[in-house]
């Protein structure tokens, strides 16, 4: 009855591990929660690392193949992030340096045909070659103009899959083809529609193929050019246009300097003949013995298969043997009576004044011992040094034989010359004093195959 009065206090109680229940349980359960949360946050972390650390793993390996300059095998990443953005960009920049590497190895592989070889063709062949194995293209062509007519150009072209040597012919075109080929820019592209009539149907066939024009300009004149044949879909990249540009310059390198060093040999045999005939112009005597002598000595070289360079030597310095007599009195060459002790000693110092004559010449060091010992003799009573057997040199040996020949055989102020028969025995009464024996057996059977080959 006095539940409304003032003064009612009201008291409520519960157990204290009531109370602190909750608390308990999770202080029990945290420790777990927190292992739980550790471990899933252990497994995602390694899950991710794992994720990053393949891609790397496959980028690392290619590196190595990269090391091991294999560019043919591309990485392969499919993670679908940021690492397969890297391994794109890691092919590509692979396939670059692929195709830097492998236009180096062509411009190597010409570099060594320049260096192993000046003939022209050979290296043009070569260039071929590389240009469509290197640029995959379906012909590969070199075009010049023509040296026996302007309205001819010649072709050296390889096509198909086989890479053979060059078929070479010769084309008609007009003055506007040649225009177009023999440009000055720095290349020119000619679509399947341009190349389907006049010369480049010719080197294409029923194909419709586009070409790229390199123009090769070798001393200051545009005569030639390089032509790469493609299928109509083939699209050209910067760096393929670069790299043929390259080679088509190392070509026009390559072909100035065989053309400058045909010139140079050209001016030496030139500059050789006209010393040797004014060595034989000093008597009426001698006339044309430089050139008779060197054209024997080739001749016994090359049957006793000496070296190219050796046989080339040999007609160089067959030319040139008797520079010597520049120095000796015309009056002691022409005189018709046998000659003094002292005019004789002075006949004998030739070999010694023309050794001396070319020894500031480089380019003549190597006949120098030919100059100087052709007057030897193979029992060691020559002059002027005395030299006997293999002592003296081989090619100094056989133009000894072809200088004493062509001696008999020609008229001289204090005779005439011998028959053959006569300067034959000569030559053979010499073998093993005068002459080297085996140089003689070469000589005679020369003789005896080609009957008065070196005859006058």
């Amino acid at each position: 009855s006095r539940f409304q009065d003032v003064g009612w206090t009201i008291i409520l109680s519960i157990a204290r591990k009531d109370v602190m229940a909750a608390l308990d349980d999770f202080k029990k359960t945290f420790p777990f929660i927190t292992l739980l949360f550790l471990l899933i946050i252990s497994y995602l972390s390694l899950l991710f690392i794992r994720k990053g650390l393949d891609p790397l793993h496959i980028l690392q390996k290619g590196t190595q193949r990269i090391a091991r300059k294999d560019f043919t095998t591309p990485v392969e990443i499919d993670s679908k992030d940021e690492f397969e953005d890297l391994g794109r960009s890691f092919n590509q920049m692979m396939g670059n340096l692929d195709s830097h590497f492998q236009a180096l190895t062509v411009l190597n592989e010409i570099d060594r045909a320049i260096l192993s070889s000046l003939d022209r063709k050979e290296i043009v062949a070569t260039t071929l070659q590389r240009l469509k194995n290197f640029f995959k293209c379906e012909v590969a062509a070199y075009v010049k103009k023509s040296e026996e007519s302007v309205e001819y150009l010649t072709v050296y072209r390889l096509e198909g899959r086989r890479v053979d040597d060059p078929v070479i012919a010769h084309y008609q075109v007009s003055p506007d083809e040649q225009l177009q080929i023999f440009t000055d820019a720095d290349h020119s592209c000619f679509s399947p529609e341009t190349a389907r009539a006049g010369f480049f149907r010719e080197i294409s066939g029923a194909r419709p193929l586009q070409f790229l024009c390199f123009p090769l300009s070798v001393k200051q004149k545009t005569q030639r050019a390089l032509l790469l044949g493609y299928n109509a879909e083939h699209s050209f990249s910067e760096d393929q246009l670069a790299q043929a540009r390259k080679i088509a310059n190392q070509l026009a390198i390559a072909l100035a300097n065989s053309m400058l060093v045909d010139e140079l040999g050209t001016l030496a045999k030139g500059t050789i003949a006209a010393l040797a005939r004014t060595v034989d112009a000093k008597s009426k005597w001698t006339h044309g013995h430089s050139e008779r002598v060197a054209e024997i000595s080739v001749k016994i070289a090359k049957a006793m298969q000496l070296s190219d360079e050796m046989v080339e030597s040999i007609g160089r310095a067959g030319l040139l043997h008797d520079i010597g007599k520049i120095g000796i009195p015309l009056a002691i060459l022409d005189k018709p009576e046998r000659l003094t002790d002292e005019e004789y000693d002075n006949i004998k110092n030739h070999p010694s004044i023309g050794a001396q004559i070319l020894e500031p010449i480089e380019a003549y060091r190597d006949i120098i011992p030919i100059i100087r010992q052709h007057h030897e003799k193979f029992d060691g009573t020559g002059y002027p040094a005395g030299l006997e057997k293999e002592r003296i040199d081989i090619r100094a040996r056989i133009m000894a034989v072809a200088d004493v020949w062509d001696a008999l055989v020609s008229d001289r102020p204090y005779r005439e010359g011998w028959v053959s028969k006569r300067a034959k025995e000569v030559i053979l009464d010499g073998k093993g004093s005068h002459f080297d024996p085996k140089v003689v057996d070469v000589f005679m059977t020369l003789l005896a195959e080609k009957q008065g080959v070196f005859s006058i």
